[in-house]
């Protein structure tokens, strides 16, 4: 299932927009924690994947039964 990019931007702007990282993770905000915390706030969601612009990329994604 692939979520529009404007349902998604949407979503993560509640959470997210004008937000300390700090603040929300409550811990040093990495791109795999930052990840995780979007992986458990956007639902259904089944893969995150974040890239910086260094060329790092985490993907955080639900485990296969």
């Amino acid at each position: 299932v692939i979520i529009d990019f404007d349902l998604m931007e949407q979503g993560l702007r509640k959470f997210l927009d004008n937000k300390c990282l700090n603040d929300i993770l409550k811990c040093e905000p990495t791109l795999e924690r930052l990840a995780d915390y979007i992986y458990e706030q956007v639902i259904p969601c089944y893969k995150v994947k974040i890239e910086n612009t260094k060329g790092d990329i985490v993907i955080y994604e639900e485990e296969a039964d």
